[in-house]
């Protein structure tokens, strides 16, 4: 397994891992016609949105997570996008295929992605989850301190989410070991 920085070749595949763990993730949770509408130009497009803000704002990095060339996994790290917390830091994102879950690599990319956070000297962080999201207990196995919900709606259906916060990135490094 290897972390490391995203470069602007990898956002097809950035793209096409996010559509496919929305479809493994979220399936009888989101409704299957806001899954089924997910497309490769749209998540492109995104994707490279975020990719050229963060080149030029210098603030913001895409990681991804690479087996045998391929990547499997990826997350996002910034800063806290709405100054409402408190909390300078913020994962936006993290995705891994199905078949490599269990394996170290959301740790080894949270562990990445708090070096970032750290180099940028941001001191907090925080993370939106959907609550039906069955691998928000990823979140919660490093003692999160919960500080907001919202609903969210996604397609025609309501869904609640639920913001976690870890007010010290040391602390946090720690329980990740």
């Amino acid at each position: 397994m290897e972390i490391r920085v995203a470069q602007a070749r990898d956002i097809e595949a950035i793209a096409s891992v996010h559509i496919q763990c929305w479809r493994e993730t979220y399936k009888g949770i989101v409704l299957d016609d806001e899954l089924d509408g997910l497309n490769m130009p749209q998540k492109i497009t995104q994707w490279t949105h975020i990719y050229k803000q963060q080149n030029e704002q210098g603030i913001g990095q895409i990681l991804v997570a690479l087996v045998e060339g391929k990547i499997v996994g990826f997350a996002h790290f910034t800063k806290e996008r709405t100054e409402k917390y408190d909390i300078d830091g913020e994962l936006t994102t993290i995705y891994i295929l199905r078949d490599y879950h269990r394996k170290g690599i959301g740790t080894a990319l949270l562990r990445k992605g708090l070096d970032y956070l750290e180099s940028q000297r941001f001191k907090s962080m925080l993370v939106w989850v959907l609550d039906e999201n069955p691998f928000k207990l990823f979140y919660e196995s490093f003692q999160p301190v919960g500080v907001d919900r919202q609903t969210l709606h996604i397609g025609n259906k309501v869904h609640e989410e639920i913001a976690y916060s870890w007010r010290n990135l040391s602390v946090l490094k720690e329980l990740i070991g």
